[in-house]
């Protein structure tokens, strides 16, 4: 079972323009995390998930190859899709796109209802 897209993740909130706390938490920021979760969030704002669609995501770092799977589910659990794509770390975010709109199309259209 594959967990809520950013789950245990830590997310901190700043001014844009508050270069002193942007040094403080540049301190604590893990690099990986950041890439792992630049994939799985690109993937649930392309399908416009929220904390309440039924959208699970998982992204791996293997080296430089991002692993990202996702999975659809029906509200009621009556139907499921799923799937996975791997590509360059830096592409995270294309990857999650691509994934979401694979999914999607796969899924056809009133999947969530």
């Amino acid at each position: 079972m594959l967990p809520a897209v950013a789950q245990g993740a830590i997310g901190i909130e700043r001014r844009t323009d508050d270069t002193h706390t942007a040094r403080l938490l540049s301190a604590i920021h893990d690099r990986d995390t950041g890439l792992r979760l630049a994939a799985e969030r690109s993937f649930l704002l392309t399908l416009d998930g929220s904390c309440e669609t039924p959208i699970a995501g998982l992204a791996v770092l293997e080296g430089q190859t991002l692993w990202l799977r996702g999975e659809l589910l029906r509200p009621d659990g009556s139907a499921n899709v799923a799937g996975d794509l791997r590509g360059p770390v830096s592409e995270g975010a294309q990857i999650g796109k691509a994934l979401a709109e694979t999914l999607l199309t796969r899924a056809g259209p009133g999947f969530f209802g």
